[in-house]
């Protein structure tokens, strides 16, 4: 939030927030939280630097930002009372606190979740009875009929802070995707290559087939720092590699980010991508399975070591999107590196869409920072901003992909997961492949047909062959 702001790149939440500031206000704003992100950048344990960047962040109509920010200084709050012993320092800091809790209130209501607002409300007001704004606002939301637990916000495409380098696929990560397919079932000591490449999709080749395709992310290729007014919006697809016959296996896809209800009840599940694993390899660190060296070495290499020996009985069993964030947080703890600029989360595509979603103040910031906390990490950290959190939830759940698993016309089993190739094939109802998840996380996708060299290969989202299958 430190850098210059894209105007015109976004537009606020005013599907929530009923005023809007004048030009000179917002200016005013803008200012006052860039200075704010600046000092919290060098000090980020100031507990009111937080709640005063979220006041303002309310203003300008980011409600859902405004509320991490609030919480983060409630937080420090709590955590200050432990040390201070000068009477001035703490009444300082039961005002700060105090502050807190209204910032984190006043961004509640206008995100309209009461049932967030009355919990809150309620330990506010515990902790400071003679408040009589807090005891006003408790008669208020205790009297209110609460029909859902559930607020709304409306999704932003991108921040106007947000890092050039995160709005869209940069060079390098399309070059390691397009290695990835070229690497994808090539073993030249048998003569095989790979089925699979990955190149632009023109949006001409869409208008030839009487479709219209909607671009799905932004395209950077050719320039090292993208004009945010000029960044051109091209598609990627995956194409054959060579002539492919019906029935032939195209890609299989590994993935570190994946979950699996109802795999809990099997004995000796893959810790990794939750297949049946009648030969058990055992991690040395835990009594974790695998089953194969791959899952194996992904699991080490890439989160294993961050959640291992954690206790996870507060995570709710099923909530799939819970899952698949949570391994995707230990993936980059343990990279240590931008959660945006992970390679896995790099390549994913952004939401075009505004529209107002449900919000929950809980599942959607309380839950991943103590995810972050779960693994060790300082979620004071600019890189783990709420902005950035929230940009990686939705990143997720734009793509990943669910599969019922049946048997004798029962869902036994729920797969789901984020895969780094599957992730670019496009959709189409006639569709020349096919996917699979094969009861885990891992995707195998084959040709429905003969498919000639250049041709693009299409997997259907949804709906194929009477499986329950959606992305």
């Amino acid at each position: 939030m430190a850098t210059a702001w894209e105007s015109g790149a976004t537009h606020p939440d005013w599907h929530t927030i009923k005023w809007k500031p004048s030009a000179e206000k917002r200016d005013a704003l803008i200012t006052a939280v860039q200075a704010d992100t600046s000092v919290l950048a060098r000090s980020p344990h100031v507990a009111h630097r937080w709640q005063t960047r979220g006041n303002r962040l309310v203003a300008l109509g980011y409600p859902d930002i405004a509320a991490g920010d609030a919480y983060k200084a409630t937080l420090l709050c709590v955590k200050s009372l432990e040390y201070l012993t000068s009477p001035s320092l703490i009444r300082r800091n039961q005002d700060t606190h105090q502050l807190a809790y209204r910032t984190l209130l006043h961004a509640l209501k206008h995100l309209h979740c009461d049932h967030d607002a009355l919990v809150y409300c309620r330990e506010a007001q515990n902790a400071y009875p003679r408040n009589r704004v807090f005891k006003k606002s408790l008669k208020h939301l205790e009297r209110h009929k609460i029909k859902t637990e559930l607020g709304f916000v409306a999704r932003k495409p991108f921040f106007p802070w947000t890092a050039p380098q995160h709005l869209c696929r940069q060079p390098q990560i399309l070059e390691l995707a397009r290695e990835e397919f070229e690497a994808n079932l090539a073993d030249e000591s048998r003569g095989f290559t790979a089925a699979c490449e990955l190149s632009k999709t023109p949006l001409a080749r869409s208008a030839a087939r009487g479709e219209k395709r909607k671009s799905r992310f932004r395209d950077a290729e050719d320039a090292e720092t993208p004009d945010l007014s000029k960044i051109r919006e091209d598609s990627y697809g995956v194409y054959a590699a060579k002539d492919v016959q019906a029935g032939e296996l195209l890609l299989l896809d590994h993935t570190v980010i994946g979950y699996a209800s109802g795999a809990e009840e099997t004995i000796n599940h893959c810790a990794n991508c939750y297949a049946d694993t009648p030969h058990p390899l055992y991690a040395g660190c835990c009594d974790a399975v695998f089953c194969s060296g791959t899952c194996e070495n992904l699991s080490l290499n890439e989160y294993h070591k961050v959640m291992c020996g954690k206790d996870l009985s507060w995570l709710r069993k099923g909530d799939h999107l819970q899952w698949l964030l949570f391994r995707c947080l230990a993936m980059v703890v343990q990279a240590d590196v931008h959660p945006l600029d992970h390679p896995l989360v790099a390549r994913l595509t952004a939401r075009s869409s505004a529209r107002p979603e449900p919000f929950s103040f809980i599942e959607c910031i309380v839950k991943p920072l103590r995810m972050l906390d779960t693994f060790g990490a300082d979620f004071f950290q600019p890189q783990y901003d709420t902005s950035v959190l929230v940009t990686l939830q939705t990143r997720i759940s734009t793509n990943y992909w669910n599969c019922g698993v049946y048997k004798r016309n029962q869902r036994i089993r729920e797969c789901s997961g984020v895969n780094p190739l599957y992730s670019f094939f496009n959709h189409s109802c006639q569709a020349n492949g096919e996917w699979n998840s094969n009861n885990s996380t891992t995707i195998v996708v084959t040709a429905l047909e003969d498919i000639k060299k250049g041709e693009e290969i299409t997997i259907a989202y949804v709906a194929v062959h009477g499986r329950d299958r959606k992305r």
